[in-house]
């Protein structure tokens, strides 16, 4: 699991792995767990092609933010 923020959007978080044999105790699907985690941390589940989206807005607005020598612009 990783959690990637993201700027003025929160933050992402990955799960990464694949379904789990657990014995007797029968098979641990990973769609299961992300449903999991969506309902404990009040989030929601979404595609690849909405993070895709939001990251690149993010980066955009992020960009617009920066002067060409890194610095965050201000209005004073």
């Amino acid at each position: 699991m990783g959690s990637y923020p993201v700027l003025y959007k929160g933050v992402f978080v990955s799960l990464i792995g694949r379904d789990l044999d657990s014995g007797q105790k029968g098979r641990l699907w990973l769609a299961d767990v992300a449903r999991e985690v969506e309902q404990e941390i009040g989030g929601r589940i979404s595609s690849e092609e909405e993070v895709v989206a939001q990251k690149k807005e993010s980066d955009a607005l992020e960009a617009s933010r920066v002067d060409s020598n890194g610095a965050l612009k201000t209005k004073l």
